[in-house]
This record gives C-alpha cells, sequence and structure tokens, in this order.
C-alpha cells in the first residue's frame, strides 16, 4: 500500500472538508495528485499515458491489462511491462 503525505492544505474542519470534497470526483482528483504529483508515471515502464475505467482504475496505455485487469484494486494501475 502506498503511503500518503499530505503536503498542502487539508481541511481544518467538517465544514471545509465537505466543502472541498462535495463528490466522489474530487476525492479522486485530490488522491491522483497526492500519489503522482506530477501527473501518472506507470511505476513498471515509467509511461505517462494511462485511461481510467469505471473503477477508478489507472491503466497505462502501452499494454494490454487483461487477464490481470480483474485483481488490481481501486485506485491501483497496472502496466505488464516486464
Amino acid at each position: 500500500m502506498t503511503k500518503f503525505t499530505i503536503t498542502e492544505d487539508f481541511p481544518k474542519n467538517e465544514i471545509e472538508f465537505d466543502a472541498r470534497f462535495s463528490n466522489p470526483k474530487a476525492c479522486y482528483d485530490y488522491l491522483l495528485k497526492q500519489k503522482w504529483p506530477n501527473g501518472f508515471i506507470c511505476k513498471k515502464g515509467g509511461h505517462s499515458k494511462y485511461w481510467v475505467s469505471s473503477r477508478n482504475l489507472y491503466i497505462c496505455t502501452q499494454y494490454l491489462p487483461w487477464p490481470h485487469f480483474l485483481q488490481i484494486k481501486p485506485f491501483g494501475h497496472f502496466c505488464l511491462n516486464k
């Protein structure tokens, strides 16, 4: 599991939290920025192009992830470069 460090102004109370994370997209955008501050980079292949699945998986476009696609956890990413 990736450890996240809060490096920016995080909401200080429930009102600020509710305003900032008012919908799932806002939450995923925040997590994406925390995990990949300079944009998505595939750990295995170093690629920066990806697509986002309906389960919010960041999948490297350089490789076809099937059948391993079903084993990925939400907000993970997958690349078949070996």
